[in-house]
């Protein structure tokens, strides 16, 4: 099984994200992190289904229920989380 390492700015997401949900809705909290936690064990299966982005091998997958986008690379040996950000519609 492939390693998944977190980049600082990735850690930091997961604890933003914790820190709104825990301050706004705490009930919450649990089934978002599922969410993300499923999206991840999703790419250890299957890291290169997320779809690339821009040339630097960068890739983007979006969480089922909560609509976060985990932005992340694939290296031989790892998959590298970059990012992990709430997906939201700019154009409606």
């Amino acid at each position: 099984m492939i390693k998944q390492v977190f980049r600082a700015q990735a850690l930091r997401d997961l604890e933003e994200i914790e820190r709104y949900y825990l301050r706004d809705a705490p009930e919450v909290l649990p089934k978002v992190l599922h969410d993300i936690r499923a999206l991840l064990n999703r790419l250890q299966d299957f890291p290169r289904s997320g779809r690339p982005v821009g040339g630097r091998g960068i890739r983007r997958a979006l969480t089922v229920r909560y609509r976060y986008i985990v932005s992340y690379r694939v290296t031989p040996d790892a998959i590298e989380i970059v990012g992990i950000f709430r997906y939201q519609n700019r154009t409606a």
